[in-house]
This record gives C-alpha cells, sequence and structure tokens, in this order.
C-alpha cells in the first residue's frame, strides 16, 4: 500500500494521503488555492516570495528531495505568518504532513495534519476541515487505526455535508469504504463507493471518480461479480483519460483486462477483445 502524490499545482486528489489506491485529499490548482489578490508592491513582493517558496517545495519534492521539500515549505509558512494567510499556511501544512507520512515519519505527519486541522478550525475555513480530516485520517487508516480513521472521515462527512460540498462528501464516503474494507465488510464498502461515485460525478471530480470507480471494481472483481466490474472499471477509464492520469487508466485497464477474461471464458461478449485491452496497456507503459 503506497502513497500517491499529487501536488497542489495538493488532496491530496488529492490528496490528495492515499491507502491502497486512494489519493490526496486536495485536488485543485495552487493558483485556486492560494488566493491571491491585488495588494500594494510590497506586500505583492511577499506574496511573490511565499508562492514561488511553495512552488519551490513541490519541485523539490517531485525531484525525490523530501526533506528539502519540506524545509523550503516551512519558510513558505513563515512568510505566509508575515500575510496573515491562513488558507495558504494550511496547505503547507498539508503538503508537509503528507510528504513526512510517504517518508513513513508519521509522528512529524501527525503532527503537520493536525496543524493544518487547527489552522481550518481557527480561520473557519470548512473546505480546509473537510480536507483536514480526511488527510488525518487516511494516515490513521494507514497505520491501521482503524477506528480513528472512521471518527475522522465522519468529522470529514459532517463538515461536507453541513455545506452540501459534493467533492468532499464524495470523498469523505470512499474514505469510509476503504475503512470498511480493511475490516473485511466488502458489501457495506461497496454501498459507500456506489453513493461516493454519484457525488464525485456531480462535483466533476474526474480524478476522484476514477479512483472511487477502480476500487470499486477492485470489489466487485473480488465479490465474483465480472459484468459490475466492467462497468466500473469502463467509467473510471473514462474519467482517468479524460484527466490525464496515466496511473488511474493503468488500473483501470488492469481491471478491464481481468474482468473481460472471466466473462469470455463464461462464453459471453462485451463489444471489445483482451486484444484491445492490451493494446491500450501498450500504449501507456
Amino acid at each position: 500500500m503506497g502513497w500517491k502524490w499529487v501536488g497542489v499545482g495538493l488532496g491530496m486528489g488529492a490528496i490528495a494521503l492515499s491507502m491502497g489506491h486512494l489519493r490526496p485529499a486536495i485536488a485543485d490548482s495552487i493558483e485556486q488555492q492560494l488566493d491571491i489578490r491585488p495588494f500594494g508592491d510590497a506586500v505583492n513582493r511577499d506574496r511573490d516570495v511565499a508562492d514561488r517558496l511553495m512552488q519551490l517545495g513541490n519541485q523539490q519534492r517531485a525531484d525525490g528531495s523530501y526533506l528539502q521539500a519540506i524545509n523550503t515549505w516551512y519558510q513558505a509558512i513563515d512568510a505566509y505568518d508575515r500575510l496573515g494567510d491562513l488558507s495558504a499556511i494550511g496547505i503547507a501544512y498539508d503538503f508537509i504532513g503528507l510528504t513526512y507520512a510517504e517518508l513513513g515519519r508519521y509522528v512529524e505527519a501527525e503532527d503537520a495534519l493536525r496543524r493544518r486541522l487547527a489552522v481550518a478550525l481557527d480561520n473557519e475555513d470548512l473546505h480546509g476541515q473537510v480536507f483536514g480530516w480526511n488527510n488525518l485520517g487516511s494516515l490513521f487508516l494507514q497505520r491501521g487505526n482503524l477506528t480513528a480513521a472512521e471518527d475522522s472521515f465522519n468529522q470529514g462527512l459532517d463538515v461536507a455535508q453541513s455545506t452540501e460540498n459534493s467533492r468532499g462528501i464524495g470523498l469523505s464516503l470512499s474514505n469510509l469504504a476503504l475503512v470498511e474494507r480493511s475490516r473485511g465488510n466488502y458489501r457495506d464498502a461497496v454501498k459507500l463507493l456506489e453513493r461516493a461515485g454519484g457525488f464525485r460525478f456531480r462535483s466533476g471530480d474526474l480524478l476522484g471518480e476514477a479512483n472511487t470507480l477502480n476500487n470499486l471494481g477492485d470489489l466487485y472483481t473480488q465479490l465474483g461479480e465480472p459484468r459490475r466490474a466492467l462497468g466500473a472499471y469502463g467509467v473510471a477509464l473514462r474519467s482517468a483519460d479524460a484527466a490525464g492520469d496515466r496511473p488511474l487508466q493503468l488500473h483501470a485497464l488492469n481491471g478491464l483486462y481481468r474482468a473481460n477474461q472471466t466473462l469470455e471464458a463464461q462464453g459471453e461478449n462485451f463489444g471489445f477483445s483482451l486484444e484491445q485491452v492490451l493494446a491500450q496497456r501498450v500504449a501507456l507503459t
């Protein structure tokens, strides 16, 4: 089970923390999240410095220089603190927490993610609270603390529902499904993912929809329901193609291959061949 990084650039995902195929929770661009407004020249220069530090940290993270990235994001936090930009501070803590988690340094990861959540609570940032709770829950889930993970995801769900935030509802339901899957409650996980898929489609969250439906296809496969798996993977592939996400495309194609192989062995044909699926997989690798 690995972490998959989606830069703000987060969530996230989105991270996007990930457990299994869970993506980072935050998926908006850095320009959207940093809430840049016109200021006087001096303040604009300070903001340029802060934004560039954030972006430099993202680049260092992409280059594999995790600890350098963390140090840079802490510098960005100091710069945003001088500007009084709590939203950007929260995003930087998300980056730090996700990166520490990827390094397996869970104490530091939890501290950063709790700071991120505290900033969102102090700032009455409901959007940030939804993703803060989900990131923290994802950390608990990776560490096997299912009770704490479930509580965090439910907290995120409550906030998302209170604001009718379809993206946040879909994310929280998907994460709750991962808890049920970890407990072996596969049918309960399926119901949660089916609900989550509708919210992710409604919000236009292509990455989230592809991720949720790939997970749903995996569960259908595990439960011996290849027709349903085929449908879930097919929609996941469409969304992943539209988002341009290669790992999600490959996940869907691998699932389609397995499901179609099972159905062909049963003498059923769904309009495409295993060779077609293989050709698409080869094109992506």
